[in-house]
Formats: C-alpha cells, sequence, structure tokens
C-alpha cells in the first residue's frame, strides 16, 4: 500500500510537471509547483540528454547555458527560446574567432621584433630607414667638432690649449649693457621737525 501511495503521489507530482524548453545539447528543463517554498516559487529542474552526462556537468567539465542557469536558480523569470541561444551561440564563437586572430597577429608581430624584421604581405624584409637617424647625425657633428680645438677660460678641453677665450677679430666688440644706465643721483639726508598744529577759529 505504501509503494502504491508514493506511486500515485510520484504520479500526481509528475503530471503536474510544465515543460519550459531545451536547450543546444538537448537537455531539458521543467517546472513544478513547490507548495513548500514560503516565497512561493516553483522547483525548477533540468533532465540532462543522457543519464551520465550529469556527472560531467557536476564535475564542471561542462556548464548549462547562462540563460537557463539564470531561469533555475529564479534570476531570470521567463525561460529562454532556441533563437536566443543559437544568437548567443553564433555571438561567442565570433569572439573567440577574434580573439585568434588577435593573438595571431600578435604572436606573429612579437616575432618580428625579436628578429628585427617587419611583416609586408607575408614577406620578411630587414628594417630599412632611408634617412639618417638622429644619433648617427650627432655622431658625425661630433666627430667634426673634435678637430677642432675648443678654448675655454679656466679648464682645459680635448684638443685645446689652455688660454683666454678665442674671440674672432671679424665680429664686433662686444657691448657693456650697463654702460647705457642712468647714474643714481646723490642723496644727502635732511633733517626734520613736526611742526606744531594750529587751531581754527582763532584760538
Amino acid at each position: 500500500m505504501v509503494l502504491n501511495a508514493l506511486k500515485r503521489a510520484f504520479q500526481s507530482i509528475k503530471s503536474l510537471r510544465s515543460y519550459r524548453g531545451s536547450d543546444l545539447q538537448g537537455n531539458k528543463f521543467y517546472e513544478v509547483p513547490n507548495p513548500n517554498d514560503v516565497f512561493g516559487r516553483t522547483k525548477r529542474t533540468v533532465k540532462y540528454h543522457e543519464n551520465l552526462a550529469m556527472w560531467d556537468y557536476v564535475g564542471g567539465t561542462k556548464r548549462l547555458p547562462a540563460q537557463w542557469a539564470a531561469w533555475m536558480s529564479h534570476t531570470r523569470k521567463l525561460a529562454p527560446t532556441l533563437e536566443e541561444l543559437q544568437n548567443d551561440h553564433n555571438r561567442l564563437q565570433r569572439l573567440a574567432h577574434n580573439v585568434a586572430v588577435i593573438e595571431e597577429r600578435d604572436r606573429v608581430e612579437r616575432q618580428h621584433r625579436l628578429a628585427g624584421t617587419e611583416p609586408t604581405l607575408g614577406i620578411e624584409t630587414p628594417r630599412t630607414v632611408d634617412t639618417p637617424r638622429q644619433d648617427m647625425k650627432d655622431s658625425s657633428l661630433d666627430a667634426e667638432l673634435a678637430d677642432q680645438p675648443r678654448v675655454v677660460e679656466g679648464a682645459r678641453i680635448e684638443g685645446a690649449e689652455l688660454g683666454p677665450r678665442t674671440i674672432d677679430p671679424n665680429l664686433p666688440p662686444e657691448k657693456d649693457p650697463w654702460a647705457n644706465l642712468p647714474k643714481p643721483q646723490s642723496f644727502s639726508a635732511e633733517s626734520w621737525a613736526p611742526r606744531a598744529s594750529v587751531r581754527r577759529g582763532g584760538e
């Protein structure tokens, strides 16, 4: 009698179970009334497409779609549709493809930087620069200046003899910037005494 009662109870619960949809892997999702829930929420379950597939999801090898996971935890009210799941699957595939392309491009550029070459339409050519670099200009200029003597007062520099500053005779003489300033006038202190105040009105 107990087994019959349990069987009838199971059948009654099974009859109340409502099918809500499935995912792209074939897992089916159901919703059952739950009178014991204090918030009045239903019980939401999943039936895996294979009995052994349950252990893959429990062990973390596979995961349910985020839309169905949100629905089962009552975070989402309405069940997702197959069209929504397919669109999200296509979006993830495009994202994975774009990520793979960017990673491959970065890997190729990194290899070329390490090799000192740059990719040009699939042909690797060494890096060439038509214009001379700035450091080459500076080095040639320094070589030219090194051949000329340089004299500074109070210091000895390579290629120069100690002596006064070399002045070009063709240049005009330097002017004293203080020569045209007005000379300060002489100042002498004068004595000063306060004057007595006089009241008005004859007083």
